[in-house]
């Protein structure tokens, strides 16, 4: 390996790590947040994905609106009255907003992550 792709694949790695020295998913729901289905009953939630992820956001009552703040990093399409899917398109920040029947707004911020098993391989090899 050359001089000039061995600092880039270090550079990328420090960065990397930084980026996923992020804490996982938090919030005030029940169950493991890195499960399928994630039930949302907090007002507010935050979760970690990696790009190419997806997790079904789940609320006990339906589900009348719902937003994403940056559609180019998140992607959401509702399965039921219920359910929706988020897709993670690209690293970065957004929210998520839930509205129930009540009116009452539950916030899911999502901390997209890149994929680096393939950066990993790269360097350990």
């Amino acid at each position: 390996m050359d001089f000039k792709r061995g600092m880039l694949l270090c550079s990328l790695g420090v960065a990397l790590s930084i980026l996923l020295g992020v804490p996982g998913a938090k919030g005030q729901q029940d169950g493991d947040a890195a499960a399928p289905v994630l039930k949302i009953s907090a007002a507010n939630t935050k979760i970690e994905m990696m790009v190419n992820g997806g997790r079904v956001l789940q609320m006990e009552q339906a589900i009348p609106r719902a937003q994403v703040a940056n559609p180019d990093l998140l992607d959401f399409t509702p399965l039921s009255e219920k359910q929706v899917l988020i897709r993670a398109k690209k690293a970065g920040l957004t929210r998520i907003n839930l509205w129930d029947d009540a009116d009452e707004v539950h916030v899911v911020d999502v901390v997209i992550t890149a994929d680096v098993r393939e950066l990993d391989a790269l360097i350990r090899n």
